[in-house]
């Protein structure tokens, strides 16, 4: 089975992703929602430039992604287990594959810098440009 999907959409999920606003060096307010639109931009640029036609994340960074977020949920999951049954703990099985608090929990400014040094790095880690433009 493939995780690859058919979707014409790039994403960037975080809630409450305007909670948090800094300030860059000229001032300006910049939210993570401004910080996930040029972070889409850019992949969309450079895959074009690039002269592919499609880009997704391959299987193995996708899974590495997937660890790193469990990797935070260490700290709820005796909350979880203790809870009644339901939407917010897998139905009482929170190890069971529940992505509601699947979050980057450093914090807005570190998955920032963790996007921009993704960026910077320059040959797009992890994603799979394929067909030509």
């Amino acid at each position: 089975e493939s995780f690859h999907s058919e979707s014409d959409m790039l994403l960037l999920l975080r809630g409450k992703i305007d909670a948090t606003r800094e300030l860059e060096d000229h001032g300006v307010p910049l939210s993570l929602a401004d910080r996930g639109a040029r972070h889409i931009a850019y992949v969309i640029a450079q895959t074009v430039e690039r002269g592919a036609r499609t880009v997704e994340p391959s299987e193995g960074a996708v899974n590495d992604w997937v660890s790193l977020i469990n990797g935070f949920r260490v700290g709820g999951l005796d909350f979880l287990e203790a809870c009644t049954p339901g939407y917010y703990n897998n139905e009482g099985a929170p190890k069971g594959g529940s992505g509601f608090f699947g979050a980057y929990t450093p914090g807005p400014a570190k998955f920032a810098e963790l996007l921009e040094a993704w960026r910077a790095e320059g040959t797009l880690p992890g994603m799979e440009l394929q067909g030509t433009a």
